[in-house]
């Protein structure tokens, strides 16, 4: 600060005004409206001061108040998502539990049963309103009927949803004919859909469960998860089969 009544300006800031200028503008000496302009640019800067820092201060609660707002709904957002993710999985839960219960329900059989002549509309027709049926008419002393039956046990194991019957060709039908057997007969909503005579269908003498599955599986007997028939890789492998025992001859 200068000394009083010396010939420097002393100002303490921009803006501001000098001792001098206090008493110079106080007793109203000649030239003293400069020092009031001073005054009322100080006093407006100041005004504006005290707006820009309660101004400030009203947009930092603000800016406080809405990211506290701006949590509070993304907890309230995760918690409805927690919500919807449970209410899903109980929902697939559900939807599960249903599904096995279903096929439970459904898959009740998995062996090849007999039945006679006399059970034939109740087992066979009237059964095949609520699942398919697989008939298998038969002779003992025919090979081929051995063959069928084995790889129809097979089946009947893994394919439970099916009812799997057989019943001795002459006491379902009298006079059958031999040639006709191994005979199966597919019933699907209490009507016959297919009958296959014999085993040729089914590979011949190298009729396997996986080809037979295959071809009831077109029949709408059993459901597969094969895409292409199996026969033509047994058809291969016996070709190269054949191949081999024409080169060791």
């Amino acid at each position: 600060m200068s000394n009083f009544g010396s010939g420097e300006s002393y100002r303490r800031a921009e803006e501001d005004t000098s001792q001098w200028e206090d008493i110079h503008s106080k007793h109203k000496t000649e030239g003293y409206e400069y020092v009031k302009g001073i005054k009322q640019r100080l006093k407006a800067k100041r005004n504006e001061d005290w707006v820009k820092f309660h101004h400030d201060d009203t947009i930092d609660k603000t800016a406080e108040e809405e990211r506290a707002a701006a949590e509070e709904d993304s907890s309230d957002c995760s918690d409805f998502e927690d919500e919807d993710e449970e209410e899903v999985l109980r929902k697939m839960r559900e939807k599960r539990m249903r599904q096995l219960k279903d096929k439970k329900k459904k898959e009740r059989y998995g062996t090849v049963r007999y039945i006679h002549r006399n059970e034939y509309i109740s087992e066979v027709t009237k059964s095949s309103e609520n699942c398919p049926v697989v008939l298998h008419l038969y002779q003992d002393y025919i090979p081929a009927c051995e063959l069928m039956a084995r790889a129809l046990n097979s089946v009947a194991a893994k394919k439970k949803a099916t009812k799997f019957l057989k019943i001795k060709a002459t006491e379902c039908i009298e006079g059958f004919p031999d040639s006709n057997c191994p005979c199966l007969i597919i019933y699907n909503e209490g009507k016959m859909t297919h009958k296959f005579t014999g085993l040729e269908r089914f590979g011949g003498k190298k009729i396997s469960p996986d080809i037979l599955e295959w071809e009831l599986a077109q029949a709408n007997a059993v459901e597969t998860d094969m895409e292409d028939n199996p026969i033509m890789d047994h058809l291969v492998a016996d070709a190269l089969e054949a191949k081999v025992q024409e080169t060791l001859e």
